[in-house]
């Protein structure tokens, strides 16, 4: 089976094969897709968190000699809302392009003014800030969690996340609500999973890849990924809240938050479950139709 690597700053995720068709997700630049189909200009592909559709091959990079060289890393990621790439380590240099959060990239040597040497998924040599980058985690290009889980039945996420990830269920939860939060003011876009903008499952799976697990992409508990419904009663901070074709992450204290293109809010806001509150939605608290949360079992 044939791989490629995103090379444009995103790309979109197509239900059929032509531009007209609607997006259902975007795939950040340096992660790998598997070529499951082509279809002229177009490619069916899955994801590494298993999610599938078509993206057009300009979006793609092929080359089997720079896969191979592209996985031996080292990967970082991008944690600043927007990273320029530039052609040399200083900023009237020319950017090469424009990295949102979760990119991934491979890293060079850092040097004394504050600049790291970089490869784009592109094969292109650039420079970043160094501050803008961390340490990729493994969820950004494989589903190891899911891999571990089918070699051991019994696997919970939470054994997971202590042993493999090294922090405890509460550092996690405190990690990824974190990191939901800082797509607050982020416009809606359907089928977004980027600063530039983000749909509802957008966020939430984004927040959670961004902290090591993958979970279903869309609104959804579906089986074979850790998300598992639990009672209202048990819900804690970092669980989901699923609603009749949307999601949103529970922050504790009734409130919670979440992408929307509701008039007014038009992308990522925090809401109250309590009516008492002025950014209560009747709308939505209403209709709670399942909580989930990777923490079972």
């Amino acid at each position: 089976m044939k791989e490629a690597l995103v090379c444009s700053y995103a790309a979109s995720i197509h239900k059929e094969n032509h531009y007209d068709s609607t997006v259902i997700d975007e795939v950040l630049h340096g992660m790998k897709v598997s070529i499951l189909n082509m279809e002229g200009c177009w490619y069916f592909v899955r994801t590494h968190y298993r999610y599938e559709g078509y993206i057009h091959k300009s979006k793609l990079f092929m080359a089997e000699n720079f896969l191979q060289q592209w996985d031996l890393g080292p990967h970082s990621m991008i944690i600043g809302r927007f990273a320029d790439v530039l052609d040399c380590p200083k900023y009237q240099g020319v950017r090469i392009l424009c990295l949102t959060r979760g990119a991934q990239i491979v890293s060079g040597s850092a040097d004394k003014d504050g600049w790291t040497q970089i490869l784009t998924a592109a094969g292109e040599c650039g420079y970043i800030r160094s501050s803008f980058l961390s340490c990729a985690p493994k969820s950004l290009y494989l589903d190891e969690y899911a891999e571990k889980k089918q070699k051991n039945p019994k696997l919970t996420a939470k054994n997971y996340i202590e042993k493999n990830l090294g922090i405890t269920e509460e550092v996690f939860r405190m990690q990824v609500v974190a990191t939901a939060k800082q797509y607050l003011g982020t416009q809606y876009r359907w089928g977004g999973k980027s600063t530039y903008g983000i749909d509802c499952s957008g966020l939430c799976s984004i927040a959670y890849m961004l902290n090591g697990i993958n979970i279903f992409r869309d609104a959804s508990i579906k089986e074979d990924f850790p998300v598992q419904q639990i009672a209202r009663e048990n819900i804690k901070e970092g669980d989901l809240l699923y609603f009749p074709g949307h999601i949103a992450m529970y922050l504790g204290n009734g409130r919670y938050i979440h992408s929307t293109g509701r008039a007014g809010s038009d992308g990522v806001v925090i809401n109250s479950l309590n009516p008492k509150d002025a950014d209560y939605r009747e709308d939505l608290a209403s209709a709670i139709k399942q909580i989930g949360s990777i923490f079972v079992g």
